[in-house]
């Protein structure tokens, strides 16, 4: 038997979150290192996030959540990098910056832009409170200090959309 890698066993770990934010189960997909590598700016060491979340979703169905995780470094136009990004069914996360000898810190960090990322796939924004998982992480302090749930006002302007994204 083949031990797992790293990064399945975090695909493993990182689903209990959603559950708890969002009352469902939403499959995490890793992203080839073959196919990431055809993203990589080679100016910037880094994958253009745009060009591989467009790659991304013409492999799903536009029906169902697609959220997927990478090793590499994730980049978008005018920001040194990213930790993740969604747009309309599909979001990915980047491991490469969240990363540390302390695993659970580490797998603290990973849940926190899954679940930030999964909100953006349920339509919300980025918030002003700093404890609320939707509040953009500028830096791993920010992604640190905010907690894995959403605020009160981020849960009520979710509203009824779990629901209907149930009912599909």
């Amino acid at each position: 038997m083949v031990a797992p890698t790293w990064l399945e066993k975090e695909l493993n770990e990182a689903t209990d979150v959603l559950i708890k934010v969002y009352g469902l189960e939403v499959s995490i997909e890793k992203i080839d290192e073959d196919k990431g590598r055809y993203f990589i700016d080679q100016k910037r060491n880094q994958v253009d996030g745009i060009k591989m979340l467009s790659y991304l979703r013409i492999l799903k169905d536009a029906n169902s959540l697609s959220v997927w995780l990478t090793e590499y470094d994730l980049y978008i136009e005018n920001l040194n990098f990213c930790f993740g990004l969604a747009y309309g069914n599909v979001a990915i996360v980047s491991t490469y910056r969240l990363r540390d000898r302390k695993k659970d810190l580490y797998l603290s960090r990973l849940r926190k832009e899954l679940s930030h990322e999964v909100g953006h796939l349920f339509g919300l924004r980025h918030c002003n409170n700093w404890r609320c998982v939707m509040y953009f992480s500028n830096t791993l302090l920010d992604t640190d200090r905010k907690s894995e749930d959403l605020c009160s006002k981020c849960r009520m302007s979710l509203g009824g959309v779990i629901n209907s994204v149930i009912r599909r």
